[in-house]
């Protein structure tokens, strides 16, 4: 068997627990912060009823929270779908119907953008990273109920590397855009 990107993650937190493992705008993590970090998301992602394959949707600009993100998303043994931080709430709104996304990871600043696609969308989501500021029309968990919540032992599902790790959208340029899927061993 070969060693998945969620494998080499915990294999780095033992070996060089205090070695960075994500650096952005001048804030990091390391190995070992990353790995308990990502660790309570995949255990809040399985509490939400995340189960292995299924697609959860990150909708955020590039920050230590989205490499959080993606490694939590993975160690829960769902596929990550980046939804475009700069694309029109119908966009989005389409590609979440199409992937059947039931949690989205969001950044504060795309309160506005999720409301919107709510709007526009029959399917019922959840968004981490939101605080629960007003009435939405989806449930949110904010980043504290995450480290919370996902202290408790949850086992992730054996992943393998045919099994999903990422689906990217095309532009759409010539019609509808499509989801390119990719495997963990394509990843690799």
């Amino acid at each position: 068997m070969k060693f998945l990107i969620s494998h080499y993650l915990q294999h780095h937190a033992r070996l060089q627990p205090d070695s960075p493992a994500l650096e952005c705008l001048g804030a990091q993590l390391t190995y070992a912060q990353l790995f308990k970090s990502a660790e309570q998301l995949a255990s809040c992602l399985l509490q939400l009823g995340v189960k292995r394959g299924d697609r959860v949707g990150i909708h955020m600009d590039k920050s230590l929270q989205s490499g959080l993100a993606l490694h939590g998303i993975m160690c829960a043994g769902a596929a990550y779908v980046p939804l475009d931080p700069t694309a029109p709430a119908d966009r989005l709104a389409q590609i979440i119907e199409d992937c059947q996304i039931g949690v989205v990871i969001a950044g504060e600043t795309k309160r506005a953008r999720l409301i919107e696609v709510a709007g526009l969308t029959a399917c019922q989501f959840t968004v981490v990273g939101l605080e629960h500021e007003e009435v939405l029309p989806f449930r949110s968990l904010s980043w504290q109920d995450v480290a919370i919540g996902g202290e408790g032992s949850v086992t992730a599902p054996h992943v393998i590397e045919s099994d999903l790790a990422y689906i990217i959208y095309t532009s759409g340029s010539t019609g509808v855009p499509k989801g390119i899927m990719h495997s963990h061993h394509s990843s690799l």
